[in-house]
C-alpha cells in the first residue's frame, strides 16, 4: 500500500517534502513515521547520526540457504 494512504498524507505533501519544497511538522511527521514504522521501518539515532532499518518477516522465496 502507498505511504500516502497508510499515513493519510497527500501525495503532493509527500512529494514536496521529498523534493525539499516544504519541511513537514507535527501531525504530518507523526503520520509518516507511524505509517513507516507500521510497515517495518525502525528509526535509529547514535549521537548526531540518524538512520533507518527495515525488516519484514522472511518469506519462503527469500530463503537464502538454497543459493549457496
Amino acid at each position: 500500500m502507498e505511504i500516502s494512504k497508510l499515513s493519510e498524507v497527500s501525495k503532493k505533501t509527500i512529494n514536496d517534502f521529498e523534493n525539499g519544497k516544504v519541511e513537514p511538522r507535527g501531525r504530518v511527521v507523526r503520520a509518516l513515521r507511524e505509517a513507516l514504522e507500521g510497515s517495518g521501518a525502525r528509526f535509529l539515532r547514535s549521537g548526531d547520526a540518524v538512520g533507518v532499518s527495515v525488516s519484514r518477516p522472511l518469506r519462503k522465496a527469500d530463503d537464502l540457504t538454497d543459493q549457496a
